[in-house]
């Protein structure tokens, strides 16, 4: 159940052409709608700049590292909250999920308080929810999701992963790359894989 096709740089003028191409396309087996994002990096938590916060040896790449930033309305698949509650439809403040591992790493709880930096200005949000998600399913699995709004006013670029039939992957990237040249679709499918490069 994987997803075996990854489209991404989908930008909002080639978006409704893409969902339009992938829902006419009998070969796609599952998907979730596309996921928008936005690279920001994490400056601070409740406050405290992140250089000033011990991290373990593992958790210091969060220094200086960009992260990709999306918002859900709805909790993904597969997807297990370990501490806290998801959001209501209107939440009256920025709120972010945090994946597990992120969160243990930068000793995270329900009410901290992150903001990033990205480019368009920054984001703030308190933690509304510690989570696991399947990394197998289609689905959202950002380490950062934020409730809806957030990130409006931003540029957003949008990705998506697909089921597809081993069969038409090949096939499909060659009419996403004729109608959407600067889409770039990578195959994930190593039966595919495979089969293109006579394995």
């Amino acid at each position: 159940d994987a997803p075996n096709l990854f489209l991404i740089n989908i930008t909002d003028r080639e978006r409704d052409g893409i969902v339009r191409l992938i829902e006419s396309e009998t070969g796609v087996v599952d998907r979730q709608p596309l996921s928008p994002s936005v690279s920001a990096q994490l400056m601070t938590i409740d406050g405290t700049p992140l250089e000033q916060i011990r991290l373990e040896e593992g958790a210091r790449r969060y220094l200086n590292a960009q992260f990709v930033l999306t918002w859900a309305r709805d909790i993904p698949p597969a997807t297990a909250i370990l501490e806290g509650s998801w959001w209501e439809a209107q939440p009256a403040e920025p709120l972010v999920s945090v994946q597990e591992f992120a969160a243990q790493a930068l000793g995270l709880k329900v009410g901290s308080v992150l903001e990033w930096t990205g480019l368009g200005g920054s984001i703030r949000a308190r933690v509304a929810n510690i989570r696991r998600t399947d990394a197998v399913r289609i689905g959202a699995n950002n380490q950062f999701i934020l409730s809806p709004g957030t990130l409006d006013g931003f540029s957003l670029v949008y990705y998506a992963a697909l089921r597809v039939k081993a069969d038409q992957i090949g096939p499909l990237q060659a009419r996403i790359f004729r109608q959407f040249p600067t889409v770039t679709a990578i195959n994930a499918d190593t039966y595919a894989v495979q089969t293109e490069i006579g394995v």
